[in-house]
């Protein structure tokens, strides 16, 4: 994902991210970081991706909505 970050930014893209955190790898190399924060899995052992992925599903239908308008 970061290896595509400077030919992006060389098109002139805007570039937005949702990530855990603004400061990680990812959030500082965008032009806007949206932090969800640590969100815990489904299951005992919180491996499948379930609630992050839902999150992840909300804010990007959100984000598309405004943009569209």
């Amino acid at each position: 994902m970061c290896r595509l970050i400077a030919p992006l930014k060389e098109l002139g893209a805007g570039l937005i991210a949702l990530t855990a955190r603004r400061d990680s790898t990812l959030g500082c190399a965008v032009d806007v970081a949206i932090a969800l924060g640590r969100i815990g899995e489904a299951g005992q052992l919180q491996l499948a991706p379930t609630n992050s992925t839902t999150a992840t599903l909300a804010v990007g239908d959100a984000l598309a909505i405004v943009a569209s308008r």
